[in-house]
C-alpha cells in the first residue's frame, strides 16, 4: 500500500453520534475520494486513547486532499448536537483500569498494543491529523503489513455497508461474517472451537475488559444456542457451503470470505518462507477483532459471538436425553468404544508421545509475576499417621473468615502435587500416578485470602515449587455462579462439616483458597486415543485425593466440587474446554 494519512475525530456523544459521523460523512466522502482517484484505499478504527474517537485512514492522498477532508469533517461534527454532559478523563479511563495520567498505547489494549502516538485528552469535536504508525509486529512483520492493511480496507467496506441496517440484521450478519471468516481461514471444526474459545478467553487479560463480567456473555450464548440447538449449526453449514461454492459472489459475506481466504494464503506463503514474525492464529484473531471493532461490537458482544459460534461447531448432532438409559446412551457407547480389546490391540496400541520427564521446564515469560513458595518442613504432616488421615478426612465447609497461611499452601502443593525426584537427579517424578508418565494434569490455584499472596489466578509449577500468575482474581460474582451449590454473591452463608445449614447454598466469598485440577485431554488423546479420557479422569482423581489427604493432615477444611457448570468454570480459568478442561475443584481454608 502507499503512504497513509490519518485523521482522528474525537466524539464524546455516544455510539449513535459515532455511527452518524461514519454513515453521513466519512463513508460518503471516502466513496467520492475513491471514485475521483484522490485516494487508493482507506479504513477506519474506533479507538479509546485520548477519549473515544474514530481514526480515518486513507492511502496516497495529497496534502491538499487531507486538508479538505479535515475541513469537511470539522464542519460535519460541528453540525451535530453536543454531548448531553461533559465526559471527564478520569471517568473514561476508569473503565479500562487505567489512570488518566497513564493513557498511552502501551497499556496493551485489544486494538492498540504498542501502536499509534501517545495522545493527550481531546475535547469533543476535535479533529487532528496524526501520523500513521502501523502495528507491524502484531500483524506478522514488515512483509505482512501490506496484506493486513488490505484486509483492514475489506472489513471497513463490509462494516460500512451495515451502518444503516437494523440491529437485528447487523447481529445476524455478524454471525454470518464470523462463519465465513472461519471457513475461509481453513480451520477444521475442532480448530475453530479452539480458536474461538481462546479468542473469548484472551479478553479477560486486556485493560479494555476491565470490570466487565465476561462470564455473562457465555451464559447468554448458551441460552441463545440451546433455544434451538439445530439453528446455528445449520447456519454454519449453510454459510460454509455458500462461501465455498459461490466464490466471487457479490454478497458482503462472500466478499469478506474471499478477501480472508486470499489473506490467509498470503500468510501461509510468508510463514513457509520464514518471513512471518507472528503465529497465523494470532494474526487472524487480531483481524477478527478489527472487523468487530468496525461493526461497533462491544467486548461482551464479541465474546458472546465467539462462544455462540464455538457451540455451533462443537455441539454433537442430535444430543439425546441427558439421563438416557438405553444401550445407545452416550456414556455406554463411549465406554464400549474405549475398551482395550485383544483382537483390536494392534490399532489401539499407545502411540509414542514425549514423556513428562523429557520435556524441558517451562520458560517463564519476562515480566510474568511469579511467587516462589516456601520450601516446607512437614509440620503437622509429620505428626499424623496415614491411618489418622484416612479416617479423619471429611468434606468440610467451615472455612472461617480469616486468612490461610502461605506456609500451609506451600506444604499442600509440595506434598500433594510437587516434584519428588531427588535434587540434582535431572529426573521428574510426581507425588501421584500419571498414566504412561505423561503428566497430563496440572493445578490452577486461586488464593483469595492467603497471607502474603496477592489474590489472582496462578498455575502451580511443581518443578520450581512456584506459582505463576495467569489472570486477575475473577471476583466473587463469577465464582458464585460456577456451580448450583453456591449462594448468590453476598448472600452470606455459614455451614458446618458435611452439611449446608442454609438451603440457599454455600458462600463463595467465604472460601480463602481454590485449587482446580485441570486435564490436558489433547496430550492424553495423542497417546491413548479414546482411552485417554478415562486415563485423564483417573489421573485427576489421584491428584485430587492427594490434595484432600494433605489438607486433612495439615488441618485445612476442604470440600471437593465436581458438579460445576463446565464451560463457565473453564472460561473463568481461561481454558477452552475442548483440549484442556477442569475436572475437579477444591475449596480450602
Amino acid at each position: 500500500m502507499g503512504r497513509w494519512s490519518a485523521l482522528h475525530v474525537h466524539l464524546h456523544a455516544g455510539s449513535e453520534c459515532t455511527e452518524t459521523v461514519l454513515r453521513e460523512h466519512i463513508v460518503p466522502a471516502t466513496t467520492d475520494l475513491l471514485a475521483r482517484g484522490e485516494i487508493s484505499s482507506w479504513f477506519f478504527v474506533r479507538y479509546w486513547e485520548g477519549g473515544p474517537h474514530l481514526r480515518w485512514r486513507v492511502a496516497d492522498a495529497t496534502p491538499e486532499t487531507v486538508r479538505r477532508m479535515r475541513a469537511g469533517l470539522v464542519e460535519a461534527v460541528a453540525a451535530l448536537p453536543p454531548p448531553a454532559r461533559e465526559l471527564r478523563p478520569a471517568d473514561w479511563y476508569a473503565k479500562f483500569g487505567v489512570n488518566d495520567s497513564d493513557s498511552t498505547d502501551q497499556v496493551g489494549v485489544g486494538h492498540g498494543i504498542g501502536g499509534g502516538p501517545d495522545l493527550d485528552w481531546q475535547p469533543h469535536g476535535t479533529v487532528l491529523e496524526q501520523p500513521y504508525r502501523a502495528e507491524v509486529d502484531r500483524y506478522g512483520g514488515p512483509d505482512a503489513i501490506g496484506a493486513a492493511e488490505e484486509l483492514f480496507a475489506a472489513s471497513s467496506r463490509v462494516a460500512a455497508a451495515l451502518l444503516g441496517a437494523p440491529p437485528a440484521r447487523r447481529r445476524s450478519t455478524a454471525v454470518d461474517l464470523l462463519f465465513g471468516f472461519l471457513t475461509a481461514s481453513g480451520l477444521a471444526a475442532h480448530e475453530a472451537v479452539r480458536f474461538l474459545r481462546g479468542y473469548a478467553n484472551t479478553w479477560t487479560l486486556v485493560p479494555e475488559a476491565h470490570g466487565q463480567d465476561l462470564g455473562l456473555a457465555l451464559i447468554a450464548a448458551e441460552r441463545d444456542f440451546h433455544a434451538d440447538e439445530s439453528a446455528y449449526p445449520a447456519r454454519q453449514r449453510l454459510i460454509a457451503d455458500i462461501v465455498t461454492r459461490r466464490k466471487g459472489a457479490s454478497t458482503s459475506v462472500n466478499y469478506w470470505a474471499d478477501e480472508v481466504a486470499a489473506y490467509v494464503e498470503r500468510l501461509r506463503t510468508l510463514d513457509g518462507q520464514g518471513r512471518l514474525h507472528a503465529t497465523i492464529p494470532g494474526v487472524l484473531a487480531s483481524q477478527l477483532h478489527m472487523l468487530h471493532n468496525r461493526l461497533g461490537l462491544s467486548i461482551p458482544a464479541e465474546c458472546h459471538l465467539a462462544w455462540l459460534a464455538s457451540l455451533a461447531y462443537g455441539a454433537p448432532a442430535g444430543a439425546p436425553d441427558f439421563h438416557l438409559d438405553g444401550i445407545d446412551a452416550p456414556d455406554r457407547a463411549y465406554h464400549e468404544r474405549s475398551k482395550f480389546v485383544r483382537t483390536r490391540w494392534p490399532n489401539q496400541r499407545p502411540r509414542t508421545v514425549e514423556l513428562a520427564s523429557d520435556r524441558p521446564s517451562p520458560t517463564i515469560p519476562p515480566g510474568t509475576e511469579t511467587l516462589t513458595l516456601p520450601e516446607p518442613t512437614p509440620g503437622a504432616l509429620a505428626d499424623t499417621t496415614l491411618a489418622e488421615v484416612l479416617l479423619g478426612r471429611r468434606t468440610r465447609y467451615d472455612f472461617g473468615r480469616g486468612e490461610a497461611d502461605v506456609v500451609d499452601l506451600g506444604r499442600l502443593l509440595r506434598y500433594a502435587a510437587g516434584d519428588t525426584a531427588p535434587p540434582g537427579s535431572g529426573q521428574r517424578r510426581l507425588a501421584y500416578p500419571t498414566p504412561g508418565a505423561l503428566a497430563t494434569t496440572r493445578l490452577l490455584v486461586l488464593p483469595r485470602r492467603v497471607a502474603s499472596v496477592r489474590a489472582a489466578l496462578y498455575e502451580y509449577l511443581p518443578e520450581r515449587h512456584a506459582l505463576q500468575r495467569v489472570a486477575p482474581d475473577p471476583g466473587t460474582d463469577r465464582l458464585s455462579r460456577v456451580a448450583p451449590q453456591f449462594a448468590p454473591a453476598g448472600a452470606g452463608r455459614t455451614a458446618g462439616s458435611d452439611a449446608v445449614v442454609d438451603s440457599g447454598g454455600l458462600d463463595a466469598e467465604a472460601v480463602p483458597l481454590w485449587v482446580f485440577v485441570v486435564a490436558d485431554l489433547r496430550r492424553a488423546r495423542a497417546r491413548y486415543g479414546l482411552r485417554g479420557y478415562r486415563f485423564s479422569a483417573m489421573e485427576t482423581g489421584h491428584l485430587a485425593q492427594n490434595l484432600l489427604l494433605a489438607a486433612t493432615a495439615i488441618g485445612l477444611s476442604a470440600a471437593p466440587l465436581g458438579g460445576f457448570f463446565d464451560d463457565e468454570l473453564n472460561h473463568l480459568l481461561l481454558l477452552d474446554g475442548l483440549d484442556s478442561s477442569v475436572f475437579y475443584a477444591l475449596t480450602l481454608g
